[in-house]
Parts: C-alpha cells; structure tokens; sequence
C-alpha cells in the first residue's frame, strides 16, 4: 500500500486493516507484482493503487466484518450460504430497509495474489482450475446478469459497492431491495390458493423468465426459495450465481453436478444431456407451479438416479426419441422397468383445466417440445392477465468476457471493471471494454414504467385479493369445553415477516459493532 493510502484512509479502517494484515487475512497492495510473461494484460502500481471509495466503515455482525457505507445499519443476519453472509440494513439517506449480501475472501490479495501472478504460465487440470475458479466465476456471472437485467420481476440490484482499491479487493458486497419471504415459506404455510391466485404468482414468475430468456440467459438454478415475495405480492427471482449466457460453451461434464437443485432439475440434464437450453428453466417452473397447485414437491427424487424414476413414475415410460441424453443415460433408461402414466388431473383433482393443460406443457419430458415462457404467458390459463402489448424484453446480453477470465486473476480485473462500470465511477485502465450503465435513478424510473405497464386492472384487482387472503389472520381454537372456549390467533406469513422492515436507524441490534 503506497503512504499516500496509509494517510488518506481513516482512523478506524487504518486500525482494522493492520490488525487482519498481521493476522495473515490481508497484505498490501504494493505486493502484487507485474510479470512480464503474462500474456494477458496486467495493471500498472499507479492502476493497482488506485483509491476508489474511502468511505466505507467496519461493521461487525456474528463474527462477521461488513465493510459498508456509515449510512447503513445492520439490523439483523436474515441468511447463510457457501458464499457468505445476507443482513438487512437500515439505509439512512432513502429510509428504506435493504439487503446487503457479502461475498467474502472471493479474490486473492497481497502475496496469494503475488503467488499466482508468478505461477500464471504453469498449466492446470481441468479439476483444479475448476475447483480455483468455480465461485468466483458464480460471482461475476451474477454480477454481469444483475448488472443488465432490469424487470420488475427479478430482484433489484441497488449497488455493488466498491472496494477501497484493485490491490485490497477481496470481498463483494451487493446491494438489492429486501424480500419479506420466499416462495418457501409461502408453501409451508397452511394457506390456501384459490386458481386466480396460482395464475397470478405464475404470470409474474413467467414474465420474469420471458424477459431473461430474451436475453438469452438461463437462470438455471429456478426453485421456490430463488424466488421472492413481498407483502405487496410481487414476485422476485433472485440468486443468478448458476446462470449462463445461452452461447456460452462449456463442457457438459464439468457442470452439470452444478446445476438446478434435484427435485426441479429437468430429465435432460438429468440424464447428462450435451446440449442445455431454455427448456430447463421451464421444467423448473413446472415443478414449481405443481408445488402452487398441489402444495407438495411433485417429483421428491432422492438421488439423480431416483428423480429420473420419480419423473417416469408420473409421466410415464418414454418413446426414445423423447429422451435426450448421454450414451450412459439412454443406457440407463433402456433398463428401467415399464412406467404407466398417471394423468395430472389424478393428482390434481381441484386444478383447474386449464392450468393441468399447461403444467403438462411445461412437464413435457423432450425439451424441444417443451412450451416457451412466451407461448405460457400466452397459455390461455395466463392469457387473461398477459398483455401482449406490455410485453418486456431484454437487450441483447454480452458474453464475451467469458473469453477473457482464464484464471483467477483475470475473473478479480474483470470484476473489479464491472463494479467500477456499475458505479459510473472513471477507471483509469482495465482488461475490458467499459460499460456505460443507467444510472440507479433511471433503472428505478424504469422500473417504474414496467410496473405501471404490466398491472392492468384485471392484474391489480388479483394482486389486492391475494393480498387479502395472506394478510388475513385466523383464529385457531386451542383448548376448550362446553363453557370455556379460549382460542388464539395463527399470524399471517407476512405479519410475522414485516418485523424486518419495521426496524429504524435506532433499532440495532445488540450485536452489530461498529468499530
């Protein structure tokens, strides 16, 4: 780190970063050397060091530091992951409640950093490349999708806030709207769904992904808790760490295992498909419906093996030429004993016929006769809230940075552009082309204009009905006789979720430490 970082930093960031400094989690920044070898392109000391933002401040949580902004304050831990750490904050300049999501110790810094600059021309495996590369590149991919994606269907990136410097970039920190629930928690729930209500949450699910297959994304990863809900019941999907551009190749046998959890993984991917299409995300959304429909996972596989015979266990044995995948997985269904079909209408007996009509679409077991998010929307279970005049589409979505993240150094300088780019903050060089963004005032005006076009008066009045039902909170008789009934009251879903948003600046918790 160069004296002129030393002095400008603050007091509290100074102290904080000498003691992870000698405790081995961080190093200067001036450790990270050019090595003239390298073919691709590497950033000068004046780029490395580089002040982007002196405005962030330690903030500790369960053993966790945030490096925010002074005009957040965390309120609570709201989730885990393999990735890190989601708390809800208080923003003090909008005086509106969001989620901050920490990526931690993502990139190399100091003298890991320096260690992999000099080792870059040494070849790799496949497996240990993967095993450097695969979060970090989860991470960017999100970054790049959030960055472009806009609808008021897909959850909201605010910020990505950026690091103090190339050199001490290690952590990332997005920003998004805050989520009372997710669709999880709206099935665990002992409230009913009338169809109107099934078909509503379903519009705004498909127009979502009509929107992102626009772009040629693939969300990949589509299961009830990616997808979000507030207590205005507008629907987000969130979580695009598995999504890929559709023209982007990969081998199939080095990401297959990682992609859509089991019970709403397609049959073709299932079964070791080469080719990935749209058609995933659909089947994903099929199971998802059911689970609307049926308040229960339609296909509970216990093993891949096993969800393929759960899937045949439904639909039924298939003619060959429906089955796509690898030599080994038509092997394997060639040996499977003969499934007879049970029709949906069985097992949906209250669905209506419309809504088997589509989920039988969508449940179709080739994906290239699997319907489209558009020809759903279009469905006429959908068509009644579907205007085709407010129909929203993606600009075209640019994949090339996938040619330029080869190791783990370029994946941290094209994350640090896209952050700096995202910003609209002036970088003095980098690796990639530069993006001009919309400002976040314009995509919220944006946003705005989407909303207003999609919630036709048909729309609203289903929205304010279902608002009704899940606000709603019954009485539950407990214990009782002939003279003495004493009953009590079961909160709604979201009168016990709205705690988060009802917190003030003042109200942090015990357990948040600024240092």
């Amino acid at each position: 780190m160069t004296a002129t970082m030393a002095h400008i930093r603050t007091q509290s960031q100074q102290k904080v970063y000498e003691q992870e400094q000698e405790s081995g989690l961080t190093s200067p920044s001036d450790n990270v050397v050019e090595d003239d070898t390298v073919k691709s392109p590497t950033l000068s000391v004046d780029e490395q060091d580089q002040i982007i933002n002196l405005d962030l401040v330690p903030k500790i949580i369960q053993n966790e530091t945030f490096f925010i902004q002074e005009r957040y304050n965390i309120q609570e831990v709201i989730g885990r992951g393999s990735y890190g750490m989601v708390v809800s904050c208080f923003d003090v300049n909008t005086q509106t409640t969001v989620a901050i999501k920490k990526c931690a110790k993502v990139f190399p810094t100091g003298k890991e950093e320096e260690m992999l600059m000099q080792n870059r021309n040494q070849k790799m495996s496949k497996n240990a490349l993967l095993r450097q590369t695969l979060i970090p590149k989860r991470i960017l991919r999100e970054m790049k999708i959030l960055t472009h994606l806009n609808h008021p269907n897909i959850i909201n990136l605010k910020s990505i806030i950026p690091p103090p410097s190339y050199g001490e970039f290690r952590d990332v920190y997005f920003i998004t709207e805050l989520m009372e629930a997710d669709l999880r928690d709206f099935l665990v729930t002992e409230q009913k769904l009338s169809n109107r209500h099934v078909q509503y949450l379903m519009f705004q699910i498909l127009s979502a992904i009509a929107y992102m297959h626009s772009a040629d994304i693939l969300h990949r990863d589509l299961k009830p808790e990616n997808i979000l809900v507030n207590s205005n019941c507008e629907i987000k999907i969130c979580d695009f760490g598995l999504a890929r551009a559709l023209d982007f190749s990969e081998d199939p046998t080095m990401s297959t295992n990682y992609v859509v959890t089991r019970w709403y993984r397609s049959p073709e991917l299932l079964l070791n498909h080469k080719t990935v299409s749209k058609a995933i995300d659909i089947w994903s959304v099929g199971c998802i419906m059911a689970e609307l429909i049926g308040k229960g996972v339609l296909f509970k596989g216990s093993s891949p093996i096993n969800q393929v015979e759960k899937i045949l266990q439904v639909l039924g044995s298939q003619e060959m030429e429906n089955v796509k995948g690898s030599p080994q997985g038509l092997e394997f269904i060639n040996g499977l004993p003969k499934f007879k079909k049970q029709p949906l209408r069985n097992l949906f007996p209250q669905a209506h016929e419309d809504a088997i009509d589509l989920l039988e679409k969508m449940l179709e077991f080739n994906p290239e006769k699997r319907i489209s998010a558009l020809d759903a929307l279009r469905h006429p279970y959908l068509s009644s809230l579907f205007d085709e005049k407010a129909l929203l589409l993606a600009r075209p979505f640019d994949s090339s940075f996938e040619d330029r993240i080869t190791d783990l150094i370029s994946i941290k300088r094209e994350a640090f552009d896209t952050i700096l780019d995202y910003a609209g903050i002036h970088r003095l060089a980098g690796t990639s082309p530069i993006v001009k963004h919309k400002t976040q005032e314009d995509r919220e005006a944006e946003l705005q204009k989407m909303r207003s076009a999609m919630m036709s008066p048909v729309v609203m009045a289903v929205q304010e009905d279902l608002k009704k039902v899940l606000e709603n909170e019954e009485e539950e008789v407990i214990s009782g006789d002939e003279n003495k009934v004493v009953k009590k009251k079961k909160k709604s879903l979201f009168s016990r979720m709205k705690k988060l948003f009802k917190k003030t600046k003042k109200d942090k918790e015990p357990e948040v430490i600024a240092v």
